[in-house]
């Protein structure tokens, strides 16, 4: 079991070295990935619509999300910048996608959405005009 824990351990160290430190943005996004995905799978069966392979696509594209963080963040560090610039905003973009995702999904089950909501995650998104999707 000490193995086991030491293995997790030293697991973590290396994410949290890869994505920059684990802060509360980080902390958002890695929740927001797993809402989109519940409310994926959820507005799926809702709609009846559920497919394996869309589930593992989904899953693959929550791996590549975080791994682009990993990039921006090892960005910030090989340019020498002492504040997480490209790493911070890489996730700000993300969590507005993953967030305006959410509302889709809760929309494809017929729960109203507030219009101020989906309007804050979209200029959340709009701000950085240079990401291509």
């Amino acid at each position: 079991m000490t193995g086991v824990k030491f293995f997790l351990a030293g697991l973590g160290t290396l994410a949290s070295a890869f994505f920059g430190g684990f802060d509360e943005a980080l902390y958002a996004l890695l929740v927001f990935l797993v809402l989109d995905y519940v409310t994926g799978v959820l507005a799926a069966i809702y709609t009846k619509t559920l497919n394996s392979s869309t589930g593992l696509n989904g899953i693959i594209k929550k791996v590549m999300q975080l791994i682009l963080v990993g990039v921006a963040a090892t960005l910030d560090g090989v340019i020498g910048i002492s504040d997480p610039y490209f790493r911070t905003a890489v996730i700000y973009f993300l969590l507005a996608n993953e967030g305006i995702s959410i509302l889709e999904n809760m929309a494809r089950m017929e729960i109203p959405i507030p219009a101020f909501l989906k309007n804050i995650l979209e200029q959340l998104r709009d701000k950085d005009k240079g990401v291509t999707k």
